[in-house]
């Protein structure tokens, strides 16, 4: 996902948040909702709550990965 959705969209993300830092925080970027929908399409939302009790603070959704194994992606 990293080099065909995420490095494209840095320029977009960029122009969509406010120069302003008053402002900064008060709205999320709209390529950040497309980001997280293209995540979620592939299985990796969330995917740093392990199992247990904290799947349910995903929603089911997360990846059920150690943090040793979130940890190691992408190395």
């Amino acid at each position: 996902m990293e080099q065909e959705d995420v490095l494209p969209a840095e320029h977009l993300y960029h122009a969509q948040i406010s120069p302003d830092p008053a402002k900064r925080w008060l709205s999320t970027p709209p390529i950040l909702e497309s980001l997280k929908r293209r995540a979620k399409d592939l299985g990796l939302w969330n995917l740093w709550l392990s199992g247990g009790e904290f799947q349910g603070l995903a929603g089911g959704q997360g990846g059920g990965l150690t943090n040793l194994e979130v940890s190691t992606i992408g190395r």
